[in-house]
């Protein structure tokens, strides 16, 4: 008499949870369906061996042990007497992989962040897997400013159960910045903020030699530089206490919002020399370059 113990992975095993049920020994143990994953391969993910004695429901948890191997798209699990039989579908090998538009990255970085996420040729191909791939990469494509970009994996099935990857590319172009807006600011005015940096917003067409494209790398290079010159100015407690990127409808330009907290300068009040000074202190504080009342700086 066969029982089906499982259909699918996904679908619950509750029913088969009874404490109660009877314990059998396995007397054979059989994986149908195998391709190119060798059988010693795939029995090493599965948790019992002939001879142990176990319960149906164990054998339906088994099937996620053995799912995990990552060699398997389907697997069902049945009991003829007291052999189990597995019944599987092995997901598709890679057999080649190609990139086409891509510019800003390349082909060698695509391949090794795929290598970081086991998409390789030779190996099995995890479709889920694809999703997190091309999310990843956009979030590449956003940090550089490019919001328009798009990214399209295509899965070619070919004999012998291998597949074609393939990834197309529309980079598409940078959003420019539209507007720069510095908040909390009362000391120094936007105008003598923004132009110690490298982002610009709203050029005008004779301005080509400025860049307007927004990149997170050189935002953050701007807030160190706004930082710094906080700093030189005495303002030891200055803090960026947040940024905000607001993308246009379009997702052709962006507007940046930064909000800053001052903070106050830091003056001398006192200061005194330590050692033994020779009986010249007087002297020795009046070459030294620091007064009482002066602003403390910080030079970087």
């Amino acid at each position: 008499m066969k029982q089906v113990l499982i259909g699918i992975f996904l679908v619950s095993a509750s029913w088969l949870s009874d404490a109660n049920e009877e314990n059998f020994v396995i007397e054979d143990i059989q994986v149908n369906g195998l391709q190119r994953v060798a059988l010693g391969a795939a029995l090493t993910h599965v948790p019992f061996n002939v001879g142990d004695q176990i319960s149906e429901y164990y054998v339906s948890q088994s099937i996620k042990k053995l799912y995990s191997s990552g060699f398997f798209a389907n697997i069902e699990a049945y009991r003829e007497g007291n052999t189990i039989i597995f019944k599987v579908a092995e997901r598709p090998t890679i057999s080649s992989i190609e990139f086409d538009g891509n510019s800003d990255i390349k082909d060698e970085q695509l391949q090794q962040s795929l290598n970081d996420s086991n998409i390789r040729v030779g190996e099995a191909l995890d479709k889920t897997i694809l999703d997190t791939v091309e999310s990843g990469l956009m979030d590449f494509y956003h940090s550089v400013g490019k919001y328009n970009a798009a990214i399209k994996s295509k899965v070619t099935y070919l004999p012998r159960n291998r597949v074609k990857l393939e990834f197309d590319f529309d980079e598409g172009d940078a959003a420019s910045i539209k507007q720069i807006n510095v908040v909390g600011n009362e000391i120094f005015p936007d105008e003598e903020l923004l132009e110690r940096i490298e982002s610009k917003q709203n050029l005008s067409w004779w301005q080509f030699m400025d860049n307007d494209r927004y990149q997170k790398q050189a935002l953050q290079g701007d807030m160190e530089t706004i930082r710094d010159y906080y700093l030189e100015k005495g303002y030891l407690k200055y803090n960026l206490d947040s940024t905000q990127v607001s993308v246009a409808p379009d997702k052709e330009s962006v507007y940046i919002t930064l909000n800053v907290d001052e903070g106050y300068p830091y003056t001398v009040t006192e200061f005194e020399l330590i050692g033994d000074l020779l009986g010249q202190e007087d002297f020795i504080k009046k070459i030294i370059p620091i007064q009482i009342g002066d602003i403390i700086t910080v030079k970087l």
